[in-house]
């Protein structure tokens, strides 16, 4: 639970510094916005490739059984 939790807040912090590196060079409002729009496509990019290796990550991994010791057989 604390992982999770932990990952949602770094998730929104990171978030937070790419779309402030975004708009620090934009002089005018529109390029502040097609800045962030620019960015967060960026950034739906990086989630999904993050929530790929994840899955790739969890279908390799070996489950143990409901002992919660490991098999030494």
């Amino acid at each position: 639970m604390v992982i999770l939790l932990v990952g949602v807040v770094v998730g929104y912090l990171a978030a937070g510094a790419v779309q402030l590196h975004a708009i620090a060079g934009a002089v005018t409002a529109p390029a502040a916005r097609a800045a962030l729009a620019a960015a967060a496509g960026h950034w739906a990019l990086v989630a999904a490739a993050v929530t790929g290796a994840v899955a790739v990550a969890m279908t390799c991994t070996p489950v143990r059984g409901a002992g919660g010791t490991p098999d030494h057989g």
